[in-house]
């Protein structure tokens, strides 16, 4: 097995697999320099190969222990050495540790059922209301990982895996690892844990409290995902509410009836007074085709009004 190793690594080398100062891997027969910027918004880690004993083995790998390999310099240089044994004639230089970059910038999405959302596919939250009814919601959030978090979030969400297979050498002395971006992380883990807390919220409401206490079950969503995503090394900057509260089709038309029943037909006679006064001179017979709220009304409110008064009336019929 040694012998084939040794044999993948001189055949890669020596058809330029590996290439000094590659972003992914470090393999050559002469040290050259390896450095890399660390960018304003990228948080660095320099994890050494082989952990020194007194680290202990309970202590490895934990966030504490990345805390302690955080790296304060905008400008790093990778160290290298002899690996023994990785070449016939001449051993191979390679990293003794691994950089690891996080990204910090600022995420932002509004999750909607709408074109007009951050995208053009369906990404709102369908729930159901304490009676089984359909609801669905739309969400905007907004996210970002600090400074101070990062080795938490990089211990949580981890590193994106470098592509090949990992008996490349290629792979295997990769020498720059990028934590898993906050995008990658919000568009899956996010968008699952806003959809569980967000319904979890109005299952346990009947459709009348789910409109009824709209900015409670919001507050409520913010508490509980900001606390899950700290601890996660995720600060919410904002979540709300992005859009309709939609539902099907005959539960809206049921909603529109009764709002015409309980707010539009007790003054139905004063409205046609006051129209039949000012038909002529500014009102054109039609009322606002939309009120504040998540109540939903007939684009023209007016012939709805009387369509629904006169619809259970019958017809005279014509004396012989």
């Amino acid at each position: 097995m040694r012998q084939f190793f040794l044999f993948c690594t001189a055949v890669a080398a020596a058809c330029g697999v590996m290439l000094p100062n590659q972003a992914q891997a470090y393999y050559d027969r002469e040290d050259i320099v390896e450095a890399y910027f660390i960018l304003p918004n990228e948080t660095a880690f320099f994890v050494p190969d082989d952990a020194p004993a007194r680290d202990g083995q309970s202590k490895f790998g934990s966030v504490e222990y990345l805390k302690a390999k955080q790296i304060e310099a905008r400008r790093f240089i990778i160290p290298h050495a002899r690996f023994s044994g990785s070449g016939f004639f001449q051993d191979y230089y390679v990293p003794t540790g691994r950089l690891i970059l996080v990204d910090r910038g600022p995420y932002n999405r509004a999750w909607t059922d709408s074109v007009n959302g951050t995208e053009t596919r369906s990404e709102g939250f369908p729930c159901q209301s304490l009676e089984g009814l359909n609801v669905t919601v739309e969400v905007a959030i907004s996210a970002s990982v600090s400074d101070a978090d990062a080795a938490q979030y990089l211990y949580s969400f981890g590193v994106k895996e470098p592509k090949g297979s990992r008996s490349d050498p290629s792979v295997i002395f990769t020498s720059v690892f990028y934590g898993r971006s906050l995008a990658d992380v919000m568009e899956g883990v996010g968008h699952g844990k806003l959809q569980s807390l967000v319904c979890h919220e109005i299952a346990a409401r009947s459709l009348d409290k789910v409109n009824e206490e709209a900015n409670q079950i919001m507050d409520n969503v913010q508490k509980k995902a900001s606390e899950y995503f700290k601890s996660r090394g995720i600060t919410i900057d904002y979540i709300g509410w992005s859009g309709d509260f939609t539902f099907d089709r005959d539960v809206q038309a049921a909603i529109n009836d009764r709002y015409i029943a309980e707010k539009i037909a007790p003054v139905v006679g004063v409205l046609e007074s006051r129209a039949n006064v000012r038909a002529e001179q500014s009102w054109d017979g039609h009322l606002p085709s939309s009120v504040s709220g998540l109540w939903l009304l007939p684009g023209d409110l007016w012939q709805s009004v009387q369509s629904w008064l006169r619809r259970d009336v019958p017809t005279p019929k014509p004396k012989p």
